[in-house]
């Protein structure tokens, strides 16, 4: 019993301890000083509380050593300040840092970094994007400014890639570089608090309003969007970087049915900024409207005129190897630039239209050149493939596999034509779809209808059947134009209704 006390002594002692270390807190990114004002005339080291044979920086009579993002000066330590500076504070630098004179301990400062704070607006429908500044294990938190307290409380909890929420979260609520809830309603407006688990602390909160319509402004309020162009501009000027406003152009996405709105014109460093229609980024141009006929038209007059150069070398006789070479390196490359970005919400018109540069290059160099919806698909499957071989990219867990009789369809016909071979006799064929009816949980009936399917699929080549895994990529890159310029940010399939993915399919074949 007597021991048991001596225990309870010894725990109450250590936490009192660690309760007066004196803290140092600052933003992040800051550079912070961990003070240390003793005296000391011979080896002064700054290492980790928990890893004392680690040292970050030291000093002597001669001259002091720092590792990268720890700084101790020469000439304050001969005055006596034996002061660290962290040059850049981030979450992985809070710890407990000791100061050491000669091996023994003169010093010890916490760091610690202040919460972040941001204010988001958003319209309804808009997704509320909570950006992950640590690696560790967190708890996402939301406290309602309604009158639904009910709602508030742990939402979700993020270790590593893992994602788990509230039963009403789960669908809403995706994880890739941050966490992102789709689908806002004004209920959704609140605080919503990262929370370190590990340490036990606030690292950031989103104070949330969901209001408004289409757009940005609020309201017809245009300060938000004035006043972020008048940060950017003072970031600039404090880190000795100057603005090429010549170059900057404005262009204005009114989602508005009228636009009959008159914006204010945006001046940086009293120069007005030009507002444009369109505005060619990375090869791409991108008009007011998110369409790309101005992106396809440009792609065919400059595709025809590289066709003169071809006909040329035409008339004088080349092979018809070279001509396509030739094709491939000048003309091909241009109409493909980016192909995955815009080809599949062109119109029509736009497509026929770069087909017909297609057609007159085969008449030129008599031989059968790809199509352009060939080379689409070719170039979204082996993004998908890239993907998928990637887990560590941002939208690996976007690609599942189908469930159901589809999928068992699908993979029974992939193991038979996947290496382009004669497909095994009926008894090899028997064991592999009841293996893969153990795998998914389907039965007898399932069974026969898969058989019937694969006689039907069994002379489809490779070519093919990738093609019915493209159409299924296709239809996530036809969503709205407003994709493409996030990136990749794709639905997850099971997110989708039936009926629209099978009318979206019909609608690629035809």
């Amino acid at each position: 019993m007597l021991s048991r006390c001596h225990c309870v002594l010894l725990l109450q002692l250590l936490t009192v301890i660690a309760g007066s270390f004196p803290s140092v807190k600052v933003n992040l990114h800051d550079a912070a000083t961990l003070p240390c004002t003793q005296t000391c005339s011979g080896l002064v080291t700054w290492t980790l509380y928990h890893k004392p044979h680690d040292i970050l920086a030291q000093c002597n009579q001669t001259s002091c050593q720092s590792e990268e993002g720890f700084h101790m000066s020469h000439d304050q330590y001969l005055k006596g300040d034996l002061s660290l500076t962290i040059t850049d504070a981030d979450y992985t630098k809070r710890s407990l840092y000791t100061c050491a004179c000669k091996g023994q301990e003169i010093c010890d400062v916490s760091l610690q970094i202040e919460a972040c704070n941001s204010s988001v607006q958003i319209k309804p429908g808009e997704p509320l994007v909570l950006d992950l500044l640590i690696s560790e294990s967190v708890e996402v938190i939301y406290n309602s400014t309604g009158t639904d307290a009910s709602s508030s409380g742990q939402i979700c909890t993020v270790a590593g890639h893992s994602l788990k929420c509230k039963p009403e979260y789960t669908r809403r609520v995706s994880l890739i570089s941050a966490v992102e809830l789709q689908g806002t309603t004004t209920s959704d407006s609140g605080v919503y608090s990262i929370r370190d688990t590990k340490h036990e602390e606030i690292i950031q909160t989103y104070t949330v309003t969901v209001e408004g319509k289409c757009g940005y402004s609020m309201d017809n309020d245009e300060r938000a969007y004035l006043e972020e162009i008048k940060h950017l501009e003072n970031w600039c000027q404090e880190n000795n970087l100057l603005l090429n406003v010549s170059k900057t152009k404005e262009l204005i996405v009114d989602c508005s049915k009228k636009q009959e709105r008159h914006y204010q014109p945006v001046r940086i460093s009293g120069t007005t900024v030009e507002r444009v229609d369109s505005f060619r980024y990375l090869g791409v141009h991108i008009s007011q409207d998110l369409s790309w006929s101005r992106h396809t038209s440009s792609l065919a007059k400059k595709a025809r005129q590289r066709l003169y150069h071809l006909r040329r070398l035409r008339d004088f006789r080349l092979p018809s190897k070279v001509l396509r070479n030739f094709y491939t390196c000048t003309i091909e490359s241009i109409l493909t630039g980016n192909i995955t970005v815009w080809f599949g919400n062109s119109t029509k018109q736009d497509r026929q239209a770069l087909q017909r540069v297609v057609r007159s290059a085969e008449r030129i160099t008599h031989s059968e050149l790809p199509d352009l919806q060939t080379t689409y698909y070719k170039r979204c499957q082996t993004k998908a493939r890239k993907i998928v071989k990637d887990p560590t990219h941002p939208n690996n867990r976007l690609f599942s596999l189908l469930s159901g009789l589809y999928l068992l369809t699908i993979l029974c016909v992939f193991v038979c034509v996947a290496e382009v071979q004669p497909c095994p006799d009926q008894s090899s064929t028997v064991t592999v779809l009841m293996v893969l009816l153990a795998l998914t949980g389907a039965g007898l009936v399932a069974a026969v209808l898969v058989i019937v399917q694969l006689r039907k699929q069994i002379s489809r080549s490779r070519k093919e059947v990738e093609s019915m895994f493209s159409r299924q990529l296709l239809y996530f890159t036809g969503q709205t134009n407003s994709h493409y310029l996030r990136g990749y940010e794709l639905p997850a399939l099971g997110t989708l209704p039936v009926e629209e993915y099978q009318r979206s399919l019909q609608h690629m074949q035809e």
